[in-house]
């Protein structure tokens, strides 16, 4: 687990809320603190869909921030900043599975679920890298390959980000 600040805000939010580079990642929950709370469960209630489109789109158990984000961007446009807001992202699991390394996809490794959290309040941006594990693991390898791949990520898209 790792802690960033953004340095640049404006470039940083533009690229979570206008770019694309967020969009692949699931939205596990959101809340905005404007002149009133918004929460937002981002599980997908897959009874909604047909089964084709359940295919076609291959909905997952969570919505993509992608399908989320003109919504939630239209919570937090206009002259005001908004107070706060929080938003945990997940990597898919078909992004996890295309990314992650060989040694950790073996038929008996616990991959795990890998989470961005992102809190603004007080005019900063945070960003904190979670793994979350059902079994022990037998070392931080995976975590420490997740904490990687954020920066990563991070360069690639030029969001400059400082260590907590």
């Amino acid at each position: 687990m790792k802690g960033y600040r953004a340095e640049d805000l404006k470039a940083f939010t533009q690229a979570l809320f206008v770019g694309s580079c967020f969009d692949s990642f699931l939205l596990q929950e959101a809340e905005f603190r404007t002149f009133c709370t918004f929460s937002i469960d981002g599980t997908s209630h897959r009874s909604w869909y047909t089964d084709e489109e359940l295919e076609e789109q291959q909905i997952e158990e969570y919505t993509t921030w992608g399908k989320l984000k003109p919504v939630c961007f239209q919570l937090i446009r206009g002259k005001r900043t908004p107070q706060s807001f929080h938003l945990t992202l997940r990597l898919s699991p078909g992004e996890q599975e295309r990314l992650l390394p060989e040694t950790a996809q073996k038929p008996n490794a616990e991959p795990g679920t890998f989470f961005l959290n992102l809190r603004f309040e007080k005019k900063e941006l945070h960003c904190v890298s979670l793994a979350s594990f059902r079994l022990f693991p037998p070392d931080r390898s995976l975590e420490d390959w997740w904490d990687a791949w954020l920066r990563n990520f991070f360069e690639k898209n030029g969001l400059v980000v400082s260590q907590l």
